[in-house]
């Protein structure tokens, strides 16, 4: 997840890798395709405020919460703290 592209800029409320106990919500180190968290938030908030990317369906209003449930040293498909992930956002 790139929290720093610009058609996200002033929609990210949280970053939090219940994995690795950070805000570091970066894919696993063994992924090369680091763009699916990044487009999946651009197509529900994005902004074109910029001038760059698209509008998304949210139409600025809303906030996005990227929790991240995998080590960064796991490999594959492997969801290492999914159930912690999925308390992490129930509490937001």
């Amino acid at each position: 997840m790139d929290t720093s592209h610009p058609i996200l800029q002033d929609q990210v409320a949280v970053t939090q890798d219940v994995a690795d106990g950070d805000t570091d919500v970066s894919p696993p180190l063994y992924e090369t395709d680091r763009a699916h968290g990044t487009i999946a938030g651009g197509l529900l908030a994005g902004n074109n405020l910029y001038g760059e990317g698209i509008q998304g369906s949210a139409l600025d209003t809303a906030e996005l919460i990227f929790i991240k449930a995998t080590k960064n040293t796991a490999y594959g498909t492997d969801i290492t703290h999914g159930i912690e992930g999925v308390v992490a956002a129930a509490q937001q």
